[in-house]
């Protein structure tokens, strides 16, 4: 019994000892990141506005890793920090709109970099949780948020100053906004302007990578993914219907962090059976379910991460749309620059259509 003890002894002495030697390389550019915010619901819709009754106090934490140069992109965008955080508040009205709470992944990027001063702005996507939704007979007066899974996105302006090595100090000007792509009606949202006051301790710290960047040449490539999505109607008509999209794209990469691109769509969505102006209509066949369009866009790349923002119009429709044209925003993930996952949502003048789960194709 005693030589396993101290077998046990020497293995825990030997971890201990290897973390130690490796404690520089485990936490070297990690920061420890809260901020405490205060702000408002954006009243957007009437009964939106009249179950508004309190100000917003908010909490985030995050954990975040700056990037030293090791990748092209890094210099590119001034060094930005990224990581995962978690962010709770109430929103306004506890017993309507009830509390938050939300999981994200972020990207930090610099717009001035100086040593002691910089200003940055941060884009946040995350999966957030909202105990309060719309009940027909218990809280029919909350027609933002219909579902207690929703997305959560932030974006934020936010000066910092740095005290010492270790400690930094920032101000932030954020807008939040919580929906779930009318997956579950009702979906008008809820968004969220605030300012918060941000703390940073960074554990240590490394200098940056300054070797010479390598020649970028700009390329194309061709894109197809499928998507699908569920989708409901109105909170008054329970049941979910199915809709997809086929899209196509031509891209032309200009440089590291840029692309812009031309495409073609086909949409599905069964839930245009259900549309007010179907009295016109003698006959709605499976083939009216479909819209054939073109888009435009344009995205930020940051490695293998594609921010996603287009603009379409419909040309071929068999049933009036919800409106001639349409927007695209999301993100894109290339696994070894060909197989790519998109989550992407397709919405019109800002209303949500559906949000699109897919996978794709890169042809380079």
């Amino acid at each position: 019994m005693r030589v396993k003890y101290f077998f046990f002894i020497i293995f825990i002495t030997n971890t201990l000892v290897s973390l130690s030697q490796n404690e520089v390389k485990i936490f070297e550019n990690i920061s420890f990141e809260s901020d405490f915010g205060y702000g408002s619901v954006l009243p957007h819709h009437k009964a939106i506005e009249y179950c508004v009754e309190d100000h917003i106090k908010s909490f985030d934490i995050r954990i975040a890793k700056q990037t030293i140069g090791d990748k092209p992109w890094h210099k590119e965008y001034r060094y930005p920090r990224y990581g995962i955080g978690y962010y709770h508040s109430n929103l306004s009205n506890n017993l309507v709109f009830g509390k938050v709470n939300a999981l994200y992944s972020f990207i930090n990027i610099p717009i001035i970099n100086e040593r002691i001063f910089s200003v940055n702005y941060q884009i946040s996507i995350g999966m957030s949780y909202i105990n309060k939704t719309f009940d027909l007979e218990t809280n029919y007066e909350n027609i933002a948020i219909g579902s207690k899974a929703n997305i959560y996105l932030d974006f934020c302006i936010q000066p910092k100053l740095k005290i010492n090595d270790k400690f930094s100090i920032s101000s932030n000007l954020r807008f939040t906004h919580f929906s779930n792509g009318k997956i579950v009606s009702p979906n008008k949202g809820i968004n969220v302007v605030s300012n918060s006051l941000g703390l940073y301790y960074t554990l240590e710290d490394t200098k940056r990578n300054v070797s010479e960047s390598k020649t970028f040449i700009p390329n194309n490539k061709i894109t197809v993914i499928y998507s699908g999505a569920i989708k409901s109607i109105s909170r008054y008509e329970k049941g979910s219907f199915y809709a997809s999209s086929i899209s196509g794209d031509y891209y032309r990469q200009y440089n590291i962090k840029h692309q812009w691109g031309i495409g073609a769509d086909v949409f599905f969505d069964s839930a245009i059976r259900t549309a007010k102006n179907l009295e016109k209509y003698e006959t709605i066949n499976n083939a009216d379910l479909y819209q054939y369009g073109v888009h435009v866009g344009h995205d930020m790349i940051f490695g293998e991460l594609v921010f996603c923002m287009q603009l379409g119009a419909y040309l071929y429709t068999p049933i009036e749309p919800e409106a001639p044209i349409y927007n695209r925003l999301g993100i894109r993930y290339y696994f070894n620059n060909n197989i790519i996952a998109n989550l992407c949502l397709k919405s019109h003048y800002g209303k949500a259509s559906f949000i699109e789960f897919g996978v794709g194709y890169c042809f380079n």
